[in-house]
């Protein structure tokens, strides 16, 4: 399959998107803060690294979709 330049660029935000998911969901489960604070940035850890995982997901499907048929115009 055959990728046009944007799909390929796309797709590469989309794995680093992966990472920095992984990294946020990381840093969520070895964060040891104490009291409220800690629990209110273990969430907002937790809630930044389920938004690069959807965003990684959506880009992914993108850089992947095959768009030959759509990208040509039909007479």
């Amino acid at each position: 399959m055959t990728r046009t330049l944007s799909q390929k660029i796309t797709f590469a935000i989309a794995l680093l998107c992966y990472l920095a998911a992984a990294g946020f969901a990381l840093g969520a489960f070895a964060y040891a803060g104490a009291g409220e604070d800690g629990s209110i940035m273990k969430a907002s850890l937790a809630a930044t690294a389920f938004f690069f995982l959807t965003v990684g997901v959506v880009l992914h499907v993108i850089g992947n979709a095959k768009l030959k048929g759509l990208l040509q115009l039909h007479n």
